[in-house]
């Protein structure tokens, strides 16, 4: 069970490795308690979840900073894919007062149909060339460190202190965001930029939040 544990630690599966340490901690050493190896054991484990939690903790202010640091990228591709679903859903509406049976077109890409003996795809060539696959911004943001710290700051006993200071943090992001730049005013692309960073860190509230209501 020990060499389980290591493994899990090297791994860096943490959660894991604190679920094998209270089996550890309230099965197996208490049935040999009377040897030292196992009386160093126990007492390494407090030191062990400490490290699990500085760990995770470090994560998640990395995961912060990345997210600060790239909200404008994460709200440009939020804005993209929005305008994706209008241009969809618009095409759908028209589609549909025309009589089609199916929709000539999905998300990100076409799907080829026959209407009056004409594919959907012959003379929209030059159109296609011109469609991307838009990421949709959750794509961007890996929200895996957010939720690994929340699930051992939980088993720890210690969910707390972790949403303490996951909002704290969040608010001061916030403030950031919302303060414009002194010099925004003087060109269309610090509007632009600025916008984007606002849309971008009411995507990651909501995702968080949806996901975990943790924010």
């Amino acid at each position: 069970m020990y060499s389980k544990l290591k493994e899990q630690l090297e791994s860096k599966r943490y959660y894991a490795a604190l679920k094998t340490m209270e089996q550890l901690e309230n099965t197996y050493i208490p049935r040999v308690s009377q040897y030292r190896f196992c009386q160093i054991m126990a007492e390494t484990l407090p030191k062990l979840r400490e490290e699990i939690k500085e760990i995770s903790m470090s994560d998640l202010k990395d995961f912060l900073e990345s997210i600060r640091k790239h909200s404008d990228k994460i709200g440009e591709t939020a804005m993209k894919q929005a305008q994706q679903h209008r241009t969809f859903n618009s095409a759908v509406q028209k589609q549909a007062s025309m009589g089609y049976a199916k929709p000539l077109y999905t998300l990100n890409g076409r799907t080829p149909t026959q209407h009056n003996g004409l594919s959907s795809e012959e003379g929209a060539d030059e159109e296609d060339d011109t469609d991307e696959e838009v990421l949709t911004a959750q794509d961007l943001v890996d929200f895996s460190p957010v939720y690994r710290c929340l699930h051992i700051y939980t088993v720890l006993g210690d969910r707390e202190t972790f949403e303490n200071y996951y909002r704290k943090q969040r608010k001061k992001q916030a403030r950031l965001v919302l303060q414009p730049q002194s010099n925004m005013h003087e060109t269309v692309e610090g509007y632009r930029k600025y916008f984007n960073q606002i849309v971008g860190f009411f995507v990651v509230r909501t995702t968080s939040c949806t996901q975990r209501r943790v924010w």
